[in-house]
């Protein structure tokens, strides 16, 4: 039974994944929710655009909803925020600046979005929702303005750090506030929720100062122009970008859709440096020598529709990679996105550019902490529990490892699933349900209408492709008077597999004739799609989708047509 003195932790996502960061936090009559995050689709989630929690819960519990907080602006942890507020009451937004401008930008691409109540907080503002209280502590990230919380509650203290790492000499001038994480400390924590990215990397993180540097050395090295890709939210790296263009004479041309859209609210709200004179559109690169240009663009992903990967198949309106330049991958794949990654190199190189990436250059370092530094967080924080999010099953397992070193009982460590709610007292923590099942897929403008079988369909289609077979049967008769006939899509070239086709074609008018008269059209069929399948099995190996379309056409309707005869 729930006890209703406990706090109730659920995270929807971001736990045994990367993304759609959700997690809710509950306590007698009160519930908040940290970020709502999308995840990008597998590659085995054909036609998926993004995946997102399954909010009934908080639809379930919208009244009770006091407000939504947001640690920062990357996707991972704001971009579904357009289909929460769809799917719920919209709560009040809390956030730091540039989150809540990244979150309006998101927001106005979408027609029927509800308006929302948005407050503005910084690092060390406190706020109160309910029963919680909940102080903003700034830490260090890939975008600007990103927090860990401390979330006072009736039951205790909960740090949530947020994504972080240590960085001694940011770009912002303003490293990680660990003075503020061991005030909490001293005070008693209860639960702790850790980044856990790179808890398999030793050390610590290298500043984000040091790309700037190896990004000078290739920019006065290039020969040509410059295309540098990396995540259009990471804005210290497009502001190393600027000024070390500026630095060795080069102009800067922006592209891609959210890049253009990100570097435009961060320079309207002061966090990015882009002076005018700087500055060039598309129209003008040819104005330039080609040492004197620079771009950045969307695409460090390999995602099929952004603009690099459109310029590595030449298929970009306005760009065309061309021998001389120099392009650079600024970023860490995303889990699933190797395969997209090096075919966007590889056409690249293809084309005569040449291509620097991380394996080559030091020119990424990440935005989440390393050992030593998650180490040293828990140290200061110490926890009676432990929670590590945003990491996939192999990271929670060595976070659990890692924090069983430092001294923490492994029983007070938890690695917890999507959906599983931790009820957690000053005296103990235990999983006592589940209040979901699945992600949602998003595909095109539909939300949750592809599932698991859809997915299966969509593989098999990818796979082994389809056949359309048709017929038309006398239903006095259970003769063919029309067809049968073949048609393939993505399963064999049929003037080059007559016999094959010739087969099923077979296949169906015995089908047809062993039924005989007054089969229903639809047992017709089913009997149609299992011949030629175990057919196709038989012959080729691959089991195609079979279409198998039957028409009854009756013996009035033959005598219409000047009689029955064939």
């Amino acid at each position: 039974m729930t006890d209703r003195s406990a706090l109730r932790l659920t995270f929807l996502g971001g736990v045994g994944e990367i993304g759609k960061n959700t997690s809710v936090f509950e306590c007698g009559d009160d519930m908040i929710v940290v970020d709502a995050g999308v995840k990008f689709p597998e590659s085995d989630q054909f036609g998926v655009d993004v995946v997102i929690p399954d909010y009934s819960y908080l639809k379930q519990n919208e009244e009770r909803i006091r407000g939504l907080v947001l640690t920062h602006g990357h996707e991972d942890h704001l971009g579904a925020i357009p289909y929460l507020v769809r799917a719920i009451k919209p709560p009040p937004v809390y956030g730091t600046r540039l989150t809540l401008g990244l979150m309006r930008a998101k927001l106005s691409e979408w027609d029927d979005v509800p308006e929302i109540e948005a407050h503005e907080v910084k690092a060390g503002d406190v706020i109160r929702l309910g029963c919680f209280e909940i102080e903003f502590i700034h830490v260090n990230h890939s975008i600007p303005d990103s927090c860990g919380l401390a979330i006072t509650t009736p039951v205790g203290i909960i740090v949530h750090s947020g994504d972080f790492k240590f960085d001694q000499s940011p770009i912002d001038l303003r490293p990680l506030d660990l003075a503020r994480f061991a005030y909490y400390g001293e005070r008693g924590v209860l639960a702790f929720i850790s980044d856990s990215t790179n808890v398999e990397k030793p050390g610590y993180v290298a500043s984000e100062r040091t790309v700037g540097e190896v990004f000078r050395r290739i920019f006065e090295e290039a020969p040509g122009r410059v295309l540098i890709a990396t995540f259009a939210s990471n804005i210290h790296r497009i502001q190393q970008v600027i000024d070390v263009s500026m630095l060795t004479g080069r102009k800067v041309c922006v592209d891609g859709r959210s890049m253009v859209d990100n570097v435009k609210v961060a320079c309207e709200l002061g966090y990015l440096r882009f002076p005018d004179d700087v500055r060039i559109g598309h129209g003008e690169l040819d104005e330039y020598d080609p040492r004197q240009i620079t771009i950045i663009t969307t695409g460090s992903q390999g995602e099929p529709m952004a603009a690099l990967s459109r310029m590595a198949v030449g298929e970009h309106p306005k760009i065309k990679v061309q021998p001389g330049d120099t392009v650079i991958m600024s970023a860490t794949p995303i889990p699933g996105n190797e395969g997209l990654i090096w075919r966007t190199i590889n056409n690249l190189f293809r084309l005569g550019a040449n291509v620097i990436y991380s394996a080559i250059e030091d020119v990424h370092v990440s935005g989440h902490a390393n050992q030593e530094e998650l180490k040293m967080l828990l140290s200061v924080v110490r926890p009676k529990f432990v929670i590590p999010f945003h990491g996939e099953r192999r990271h929670q397992h060595y976070y659990r490892r890692m924090a069983r070193e430092l001294g923490i009982p492994e029983e007070r460590i938890f690695l917890l699933e999507p959906y599983e709610v931790l009820e957690i007292t000053p005296d103990e923590a235990r999983v006592v349900e589940r209040v979901g099942e699945a992600p949602v897929l998003v595909d095109g403008g539909t939300v949750g209408d592809v599932g698991a079988a859809v997915l299966r369909e969509r593989r098999k289609l990818s796979e082994d492709g389809i056949v359309f077979v048709s017929a038309a049967v006398n239903t006095a008769t259970g003769e063919i008077v029309d067809g049968p006939a073949i048609e393939t899509a993505g399963f064999v070239y049929v003037p080059e597999s007559e016999e094959l086709v010739d087969e099923a074609l077979d296949c169906v008018a015995e089908v047809v004739e062993e039924a005989g008269p007054g089969a229903g059209f639809e047992e017709l069929e089913a009997a149609v799609r299992r011949r030629l399948s175990r057919l196709f099995e038989q012959r080729v190996g691959r089991e195609p989708i079979v279409v198998a379309t039957i028409l009854e056409v009756s013996p009035e309707r033959l005598q219409g047509r000047g009689g029955g005869e064939q």
